[in-house]
């Protein structure tokens, strides 16, 4: 991000408003979008794509559509990076599909998490027109409130259906597998949910747990629980080996036990904090009660009817 800064500053700003200051005066610029870059999470791993000075251009459409050749054939051949060139429209509906970004409940409901996030994530470094920023702006005031509580709802559900209830089914049926999909499944949404907390979107999923680290509410407190799952088997068949008590019995057994413990963990951290902000009434140590309590809180009857437990609403 501070090198496409500097790439707008030193070259872009200047050139751009000199051989097209007609356009330059509607011309929003920064860096937002797909890409590692645009959080900045880049890093070494990250060299092989879209590594460098890189920032990019949106117009109008009309603007775009006479000038929008031109200023790209002159951006590639007098700098020294890269810069895509579109309009407005077609930026928010590359990524939400409409080109003014959400206006509905329903649309607000419909729409991936992770393009709400990857379409308000990055930095505009100017903005004269001030249409990109209005329709950015709307994004970042993040969702409704009935709309983020019934998200938040299905996440607490499928949280509770994937790391409360199923992971231990899968563990006492022996289903090794059903149950690593569960723990998969406990993680993600987690991610997700303590995010909604934040009123932040979530990223992709290779970045969720990663962007856990920057929010303030349970984020690092939860980040750190969810990857202790991923030495618990090291650790248990280590401390066993140590004491001579080592077979694949024991390690089984041990390893559930202890990841059921972090799950609860995890669990109670989001039950405390919904209970503390008022966002639900409920007194037990079950998501799934805590999820039936926001729902319940919503306001816009259309919504509460809506059902949390509908598939498919897990990735959105």
């Amino acid at each position: 991000m501070d090198l496409a800064r500097s790439y707008y500053y030193e070259e872009l700003k200047p050139l751009l408003s000199d051989q097209f200051p007609n356009e330059f005066q509607y011309m929003a610029i920064g860096l937002v979008g797909h890409g590692s870059e645009c959080y900045g999470y880049d890093d070494r791993f990250s060299a092989d794509h879209d590594y460098g000075k890189r920032a990019m251009i949106f117009l109008p459409r009309e603007i775009f559509k006479v000038k929008g050749r031109e200023i790209f054939a002159c951006v590639e051949e007098h700098t020294s990076g890269q810069c895509d060139v579109m309009s407005i429209g077609a930026f928010y509906k590359l990524i939400l599909a409409n080109e003014v970004g959400p206006q509905t409940n329903d649309e607000w409901i419909y729409l991936r998490e992770s393009a709400l996030s990857t379409a308000s994530n990055g930095e505009v470094f100017i903005d004269n027109l001030g249409e990109f920023t209005r329709i950015r702006e709307n994004l970042l005031a993040y969702y409704p409130e009935d709309v983020r509580k019934y998200k938040l709802a299905h996440q607490l559900f499928k949280m509770a259906q994937s790391g409360q209830y199923n992971y231990q089914r899968s563990i006492k049926r022996k289903e090794l597998s059903a149950a690593k999909i569960a723990e998969a499944d406990f993680i993600r949404h987690a991610c997700m949910a303590v995010h909604m907390l934040n009123k932040r979107y979530c990223p992709y999923y290779k970045w969720s747990t990663r962007s856990l680290k920057d929010l303030p509410i349970l984020g690092a407190a939860v980040e750190t629980l969810l990857n202790r799952l991923n030495n618990v088997e090291l650790r248990v068949a280590k401390e066993l080996s140590d004491k001579g008590e080592f077979s694949h019995i024991t390690v089984f057994e041990e390893v559930s036990k202890r990841k059921i413990a972090i799950f609860e963990q995890v669990s109670n951290m989001i039950i405390s904090y919904l209970i503390e902000s008022g966002l639900s009434s409920a007194s037990s140590d079950f998501l799934l009660d805590h999820a039936v309590s926001v729902k319940n809180s919503i306001e816009d009857r259309a919504i509460r009817d809506l059902s949390i437990y509908a598939e498919g609403l897990e990735v959105r």
